[in-house]
């Protein structure tokens, strides 16, 4: 029996993810959603509709319209992307707040460290001594009693782990690589000695996971006091988070603005440094991402700023039941499942009234201050998208004299870029059967039937007079065929990545190495692009609109020299990190 005053979870549950996911459908029956719910067999409470509805409102993920046939809800720009995202209406929230605030990985990594477990940071039984230790390596300023202070600290943890063990499997990735198409004589002991059946593949499955690699993984882990399938779990979330983001129908400026890298995989070295300065050392991870300046700002108050604005979005709106229970951050609730309040870290937590006046500095309340709760500008970054004045023919036409051109498929490109006169450097393309008397025509041409996943073990290219010039290599509208399946252009394109940058790694350290691509609508994201250069050592620089129009009598093929319809093309350029 239940008491009286106590009301079942269920009739009190947040009803907000639902009706954001009813009202964002393309169902115009689902704009309202409160009358849609009546229907339902077992139907929520209409206040909890309600309430949802109301906080969706404040805080700008829909608003209400007047139609001919009655008001109808309809999601805002902010909504839409909230909703495609797989995290609840509050972590979404974070994403979309810190997307816009030029912290968009941050609260990717946040959101899936806090709505995930375990974390990052070994955390052993029992052993708090021990476990607050674990967390001061990583963040010497952790506050252990305030979640947001140890989530920062799983962060650092997480961030360290990215640079370091990716740095280890990435090199072992690349010896594999080399090994299987003939350019190593040793293969990684991550990969161990069965590679005969990896050499087949275009990327020659640099991207498995080995038992070898598996067990590494655990020992490395194990000696920085990571939890090895936490780190993994939340590098999977991430991913699976940003690929849902360039894949929707709604791309709002701001989103086309942020970097695809987060900063801690975006090309400059990173380095770090072990501090003895207090008890057993820690490690300055925030110094070794973000740089003295910016490095204690962001640890100290940007993501401490960042969790705080997503958990007060429009305190108004949020009754005293909605608040997080004190005594259950505290950990000393008594009431358990009986609790009025909220039992999670990611509840709201309520206003301490002393507000900004507080003097104790372990206080549990919030001290949220609409006024000055706003993200510095300095954690504004650079747009990705259009830095590059000019976008794609204006890159074509300055690098010309330097570029490689592979997959060019009838020349017509070439042709075009010739009538420019951005005649490419070097120009391959990937047919066996072009007509000898075609082949005449182009002097630049070093070899037809060129495989552009092993451009770095082709005699043709590296004992060719010009090979020494070149530092681009562009290929456009990269597939095999317009039946391949998303999984063998996915290994394409690693394979790809992987050949030029054992290829531009043979060359001097002092030119800037560049690979371009066109690509179209969401092959960019569906193909893993972005994980493939990232694992063969290139970072995205920039990315813009590709006009097909602008290069006279193009007309895009495919790799068997068939007319492809391009939808929505898009021109990406990566450069690989020294």
């Amino acid at each position: 029996m239940l008491e009286e005053w106590e009301q079942p979870k269920l009739e009190i549950a947040s009803c907000r993810g639902e009706v954001l996911s009813l009202i964002s459908s393309r169902n115009n029956v689902m704009s309202n959603p409160q009358k849609f719910l009546e229907k339902c067999l077992d139907p929520p409470p209409s206040i909890s509709v309600i309430k949802a509805i109301e906080y969706l409102k404040a805080i700008g993920a829909c608003e209400e319209k007047v139609a001919s046939r009655g008001s109808k809800i309809v999601p805002t720009e902010h909504g839409k992307l909230m909703a495609i995202l797989p995290f609840t209406v509050e972590e979404a929230g974070t994403v979309v707040y810190g997307a816009k605030h030029g912290l968009l990985h941050e609260a990717l990594a946040l959101v899936a460290i806090k709505s995930n477990r375990p974390q990052p940071i070994l955390q052993e039984f029992g052993e708090n001594k021990f476990n607050e230790m674990y967390l001061e390596l990583y963040h010497v300023d952790v506050d252990v009693r305030n979640p947001m202070s140890v989530a920062i600290a799983h962060l650092a943890g997480y961030m360290f782990w990215y640079v370091e063990w990716n740095r280890i499997r990435r090199s072992a990735m690349m010896q594999h690589f080399g090994k299987c198409t003939g350019d190593e004589d040793s293969d990684s002991v991550l990969f161990g000695s069965d590679f005969h059946l990896d050499q087949k593949k275009h990327d020659c499955n640099v991207s498995r996971w080995t038992a070898e690699m598996d067990k590494a993984h655990n020992a490395w882990c194990k000696m920085h006091h990571i939890n090895p399938s936490s780190v993994k779990v939340i590098l999977h979330s991430v991913e699976s988070a940003l690929k849902t983001l360039y894949r929707s129908d709604f791309e709002p400026e701001w989103l086309r603005c942020q970097p695809p890298d987060p900063i801690w995989n975006r090309g400059r070295p990173i380095t770090f440094r072990k501090d003895y300065s207090c008890n057993d050392g820690f490690l300055d991870v925030f110094l070794g991402v973000y740089g003295s300046r910016e490095g204690q700002n962001m640890a100290s108050s940007s993501l401490i700023k960042l969790q705080e604005k997503s958990l007060s979005q429009r305190k108004d709106v949020v009754g005293s039941e909605d608040f997080a229970c004190i005594h259950f951050l505290a950990g000393s609730c008594k009431y358990g499942s009986r609790c009025k309040n909220v039992h999670s870290f990611s509840a709201p937590k309520p206003p301490c009234r002393f507000q900004s006046s507080c003097t104790n500095p372990s206080c549990l309340y919030d001290h949220y201050d609409e006024q000055s709760n706003d993200i510095d500008d300095d954690s504004m970054l650079d747009p990705v998208h259009g830095k590059f004045m000019g976008g794609a023919f204006e890159w074509y036409c300055v690098n010309s004299s330097s570029l490689l051109m592979v997959g060019e498929g009838d020349f017509s490109f070439c042709r075009a870029l010739r009538s420019l006169q951005a005649q490419p450097l070097l120009t391959s393309n990937v047919i066996n059967n072009l007509p000898v008397s075609s082949r005449g025509q182009y002097p630049d041409i070093i070899e037809v039937g060129l495989d552009a996943t092993r451009c770095h073990m082709n005699k043709f290219l590296l004992n060719h007079p010009l090979n020494s010039r070149v530092s681009k290599c562009a290929w456009n509208f990269p597939r095999l065929d317009g039946s391949a399946r998303d999984k063998e252009n996915e290994c394409l394109l690693a394979g790809f990545f992987m050949s030029m940058g054992a290829y531009f790694g043979r060359k001097s350290p002092n030119d800037h190495f560049e690979v371009g691509i066109a690509m179209q609508a969401n092959e960019f994201s569906k193909w893993k692009v972005l994980t493939s250069a990232h694992n063969s050592g290139f970072s995205l620089e920039w990315w813009d609109y590709f006009d097909c129009s602008l290069f006279p009598n193009y007309s895009p093929k495919d790799s068997k020299n068939d007319p492809m319809k391009v939808v929505s093309p898009r021109f990406y350029v990566f450069r690989l990190r020294k």
